[in-house]
């Protein structure tokens, strides 16, 4: 049916087995009814095919190939999903900063864009707020949330003071992934609160400070989720101690 259809169709036993067909010929039979050049060359490819088999006796079975031991496992089949895709550095990075799995997360998403931002709300053509629910001045998306707008500008200004390096990579960056890009270079071994781990936390603060606005009408000012983020980060020091 697969290897050769057009003779499936013309065939008489449909259903008959391997073993059945290869003896005495059976698999011939409905055959003759071939009435066209490209039913004979399809019938030649197929003869010389099932001569190849040769049958022991043995009932059929499925191995899994993709398994040493030919046996199915969710976990193969799982990671048969990723052997074609193209590896991001980019992604794989985040997993290796000092944060809460949750913060990790969010940088994962923010860096693919997948955050649901006014600007991609748009595109969709769903329900959103026509400008940034912060500084009402321009459409919101990721990287006006967390490097463009005024509000986040001044949050990263005041978070100098204690982590001046990252408040620069922000503050000079147009994008997220070039921010993400020099935030990751300041991650340092050994040090429980480095300046990576502490710009992550501004960002999340800065995404939490978004949805508090527009989902419980709740502000903050900037010195308030400095604040909020020096509180966090002070318990994830005392965690790790």
């Amino acid at each position: 049916m697969e290897l050769a259809p057009g003779l499936y169709n013309i065939a008489k036993h449909k259903m008959i087995s391997v073993a059945d067909a290869i003896r005495e010929g059976g698999w011939m039979k409905g055959l003759q009814r071939m009435a066209s050049a490209e039913l004979l060359q399809s019938f030649v490819s197929l003869w010389h095919k099932v001569q190849q088999f040769s049958l022991n006796g043995e009932e059929d079975k499925i191995t899994w190939n993709i398994s040493a031991n030919g046996n199915y496992s969710a976990k193969s089949a799982y990671e048969q999903q990723f052997i074609a895709r193209i590896p991001m550095p980019r992604l794989l990075r985040v997993w290796k900063v000092k944060a809460e799995s949750k913060v990790q997360f969010f940088i994962w998403t923010l860096i693919q864009n997948r955050l649901w931002t006014a600007d991609r709300l748009q595109r969709r053509g769903w329900e959103h707020q026509a400008t940034c629910c912060v500084c009402d001045q321009v459409l919101e998306s990721a990287n006006h949330i967390i490097l463009g707008c005024p509000f986040a500008k001044e949050v990263w200004h005041l978070m100098a003071n204690q982590f001046s390096n990252a408040a620069t990579a922000a503050l000079q960056s147009s994008s997220i992934n070039t921010w993400w890009d020099k935030t990751f270079k300041l991650k340092k071994k050994g040090v429980l609160l480095d300046e990576c781990t502490g710009a992550v936390y501004v960002a999340w603060n800065l995404w939490n400070k978004r949805n508090m606005r527009i989902f419980q009408n709740q502000r903050r000012s900037a010195a308030g989720v400095c604040s909020l983020i020096r509180d966090e980060l002070g318990l994830l020091k005392e965690a790790w101690e």
